[in-house]
């Protein structure tokens, strides 16, 4: 095969190429500018092979002035698109490879030579230089897939021969001529032109189809995400108005019959009675209070409207609050409290946040709780990691494995009686999730049946007590 007709294989395939992603261009409905431009490239390699093929039959300045700039624009609009198949226009990388394709385009145009041999160690120099820095350019792109590699070394190799060419028109001097088949140089400029073409065009289509995959996929994924977050929103519907006609309905009809009993048969009533229908309203009416501010701070969390305040908290005197609150359901069951905190443990957080998890789980436990039971409470201060435990720990009725891995889940619908027949929603220990992790702490539950069960809370802490001027 001589040189022309490897020109001539090189051309044809160039215009072919040119040809089919023009077709693509205009087939889809959104246009690509890096498309066209790289249709447009492949169109003036093959009208630059065209001229310098045709050498003697046409002047010199046509065939090889004229021609290597078409050559040079249309390697330079090639690696530009290539590089950019992230349909992203880099300033810096345009302007990298422009200059070389000014200049020597116009080198090419107002030299007037009697010689071919500069012009021609000039496109050497010249692609050489647009495919190597298109080669690294690629390699060094993050995220790369095994085709960008494949084509990033098509562009070093492709650099190789170009300066090879370079390199033996220096030294051949005179003798080194252009179409001839007659030099080593020239023919693994033609041969690899060939295979450069071809691995680049294909690897072209190959890259923008892994780049619509990819960008499919992340659709895919904010569309999996979206509905994730849709069905959680409808959960939180749900178990908004579900705790809002059942849960919050029934203490509020106990406490009317109740009322109406009192208001009408008061004069009947002994003084015993009237006393026990007088702490059932006191109870009904506290728990009521209780889903309520429930209600209240969940739905400000989930509505952005409940900031987080952190500052030092001390844990024995929140602890302390907590309890005072809760004294008449202890007394109730005759529960001991075995309270180990010392007065100089610290965490950092979110005061009324934090308050409202410790009243939660303190009132679980003291649902689950039988007579008598105990509670312990304790914390420790990690320095190491700067954290603050706190555990609280009945033995309760515990809890089966299957129940604590989603009993903070949202979609969990599970809630059992107390020891005294105590009822609940579950949305407290949501809510304790929700606040922890706004405090940027942890939660954990071990549990047993028979065992009783353990909430452990992990804080950042604050050890720096010295320097506390009013902890809360």
């Amino acid at each position: 095969m001589d040189a022309k007709t490897i020109l001539f294989l090189f051309g044809l395939i160039s215009l072919c190429i040119g040809l089919v992603y023009l077709y693509f261009v205009l087939v889809n409905k959104k246009r690509n500018g890096f498309l066209m431009a790289y249709a447009i490239g492949k169109f003036f390699q093959a009208a630059g092979v065209i001229f310098i093929s045709n050498r003697l039959l046409i002047t010199d300045y046509l065939a090889l002035n004229i021609g290597a700039s078409l050559l040079v624009l249309g390697y330079g609009a090639s690696y530009f698109c290539v590089i950019s198949h992230d349909n992203k226009f880099k300033k810096s990388t345009f302007y990298v490879i422009a200059l070389p394709i000014i200049l020597s385009v116009l080198t090419f145009l107002v030299y007037q030579g009697t010689t071919y041999l500069s012009p021609a160690i000039l496109l050497y120099v010249v692609v050489g230089f647009l495919s190597i820095f298109s080669g690294i350019k690629l390699i060094a792109r993050k995220g790369k897939t095994a085709t960008v590699v494949l084509v990033a070394f098509a562009y070093l190799g492709f650099s190789a021969a170009w300066f090879a060419a370079a390199t033996g028109a220096i030294i051949l001097g005179a003798e080194f001529q252009i179409v001839s088949g007659t030099n080593i140089f020239e023919l693994v400029i033609y041969f690899s032109s060939v295979i450069y073409l071809i691995i680049e065009s294909v690897g072209y289509l190959m890259i923008l189809k892994e780049k619509d995959e990819s960008e499919i996929a992340e659709k895919n994924e904010i569309i999996l995400a979206d509905n994730k977050l849709l069905k959680e929103l409808n959960i939180k519907k749900d178990t908004f108005f579900s705790i809002i006609a059942h849960d919050l309905k029934n203490p509020i009809a106990s406490l009317i019959q109740l009322g109406q009993v009192l208001e009408e048969s008061h004069h009947e009533l002994r003084n015993e009675d009237r006393e026990k229908m007088l702490n059932a309203i006191s109870t009904s009416a506290r728990k009521t209070y209780n889903l309520l501010e429930n209600l209240l701070q969940w739905s400000r969390a989930e509505t952005g409207r409940l900031k987080v305040k952190p500052a030092a908290i001390n844990i024995k005197n929140m602890l302390d609050d907590n309890l005072i609150l809760l004294q008449e359901s202890i007394h109730q069951k005759n529960i001991t409290i075995h309270n180990k905190i010392q007065a100089d443990t610290f965490a950092w957080g979110d005061l009324n946040m934090i308050h409202t998890v410790i009243r939660n789980i303190l009132s679980n436990a003291i649902k689950f709780v039988h007579k008598n039971g105990n509670i312990y409470l304790s914390a420790t201060n990690d320095l190491n990691a700067n954290s603050t435990s706190i555990t609280i720990q009945d033995d309760g009725v515990g809890m089966e494995q299957e129940i604590v891995n989603k009993l903070f889940e949202l979609d969990n619908d599970y809630t059992s009686k107390g020891t005294n027949n105590e009822s609940g929603t579950g949305l407290g220990l949501k809510l304790c999730k929700e606040f922890i992790t706004q405090n940027k702490g942890d939660i954990r539950v071990n549990s047993a049946p028979g065992k009783g069960s353990s909430f452990h809370i992990v804080l950042p802490g604050y050890v720096a007590v010295s320097k506390v001027k009013k902890a809360v």
